[in-house]
């Protein structure tokens, strides 16, 4: 495959990854879930798909399942804004809080942290998975 070939299959895909994010934000309003809540995460062909978007500080478990086709991963990282940067095709994991590792398809993996108020971006970091739109946001708010 020469250069041109190369780009124009990487724009198809991340154009491809746009709409299917695109499709998955337009399920409405944020959710929030209660405190000591339990957040399920599906990671898929180039999705994080999280089930609250928003989480009371504290004790928080993440149920992890690789619904894909291709091994993936989920890493905490705490992240007050913007992009993480890249080099060699991953992701800094500086603030990164804890990782369910590597998760073959149809396999499932759980994480139990404690987190503070903030930004937190959860990602797949296999490599070129975060550059291909591997990640979403996760706000852990004041608890009440």
């Amino acid at each position: 495959m020469n250069e041109k070939q190369f780009r124009a299959r990487r724009a198809a895909l991340c154009l491809g990854v746009a709409a299917a994010a695109a499709a998955v934000g337009a399920g409405g309003a944020a959710s929030r879930a209660p405190a000591g809540a339990q957040i399920q995460v599906r990671l898929k062909e180039m999705a994080v798909l999280a089930s609250a978007k928003s989480v009371p500080a504290g004790t928080i478990t993440f149920g992890v399942r690789n619904v894909g086709s291709v091994e993936h991963e989920m890493v905490v990282i705490r992240r007050d804004a913007g992009t993480l940067p890249v080099h060699a095709f991953r992701a800094s994991e500086a603030g990164a809080v804890d990782e369910v590792e590597e998760l073959a398809p149809g396999k499932s993996g759980r994480l139990t942290v404690e987190l503070k108020p903030g930004r937190y971006l959860l990602v797949c970091n296999i490599v070129g998975h975060y550059q291909l739109g591997m990640s979403t946001v996760l706000k852990v708010v004041q608890s009440d």
